[in-house]
């Protein structure tokens, strides 16, 4: 069994390449790959730093919750 992997993008990332992040995830057998439009430090900022939290607790609750 392969484990899933959640993969948030900043599509205007200067620091990690979003075409690697890209690859990367087309690569991985249970990736979600989630793109955000802003820049590296963008997903901890504001409203889009919400979502990604919430992506993220999502993300746990699914596949960890159930296997408590």
């Amino acid at each position: 069994m392969h484990c899933p992997a959640l993969i948030v993008m900043a599509e205007k990332d200067s620091v990690i390449s979003p075409r690697a992040l890209e690859r990367t995830a087309s690569r991985m057998e249970k990736a979600t790959l989630v793109r955000f439009p802003v820049g590296h430090f963008g997903v901890y900022l504001g409203e889009t730093f919400e979502k990604v939290v919430e992506l993220e607790a999502n993300f746990l609750a699914k596949y960890l919750l159930n296997r408590l």
